[in-house]
């Protein structure tokens, strides 16, 4: 007899170790100026305009490349090997200063939403990951699970994951300005 665990979870992780592939990456990246958008506490992260609503990776050939690379990775992981083609819903640049963080979120309609960590000192708020199965933390076994993961982020680290699961970022207690690509992704049906 044997307890198996049902249903698990994929997350893609991928760390881009070549100096040069980074390079490449950040330059075809057209980084922009950051706000803080209305209606959100003082102390949450700063977006470029528009985040929800516009793609600032349009135009980066060399990332959507990249990008497409890695999907394709992350659904062969878990066994999907006849990919759909997909559209970019949203992309947006994201600027967590000291004392700033993101607070618990998802991007429910999409299918697969990830982030790409442009400049990270490692120590300037790691991403964290709520269990689906949160809901139910009054039943007795579910009680006892981990609840939550987290991520550190590095330069160069790619992240991607089924759009519903709940996620934030822990608080920036350094001086450094984690600089960070976020988007979401849906495929034709």
């Amino acid at each position: 007899m044997s307890t198996g665990q049902w249903f698990p979870l994929p997350l893609y992780e991928y760390d881009c170790d070549s100096i040069k592939e980074r390079k490449d990456l950040n330059n075809d990246l057209p980084l922009s100026e950051f706000a803080h958008r209305e209606g959100w506490s003082a102390d949450t992260h700063h977006l470029t305009p528009h985040p929800f609503e516009s793609n600032v990776i349009e135009n980066s050939h060399i990332f959507q490349e990249f990008l497409k690379t890695h999907v394709h990775k992350y659904l062969n992981e878990v066994g999907i090997y006849h990919i759909d083609d997909y559209y970019i819903t949203a992309s947006w640049y994201t600027s967590t200063q000291n004392g700033q963080y993101a607070h618990l979120h998802s991007h429910g309609g999409n299918d697969i939403s990830g982030v790409y960590y442009i400049s990270t000192n490692s120590k300037d708020g790691n991403i964290y990951f709520h269990s689906p199965h949160y809901v139910s933390e009054n039943n007795y076994i579910i009680a006892h699970l981990d609840m939550a993961r987290q991520v550190t982020p590095t330069k160069g680290k790619l992240l991607l994951w089924p759009s519903f699961l709940m996620h934030g970022t822990r608080i920036n207690e350094t001086n450094h300005n984690r600089v960070s690509l976020s988007f979401n992704l849906t495929f034709k049906r």
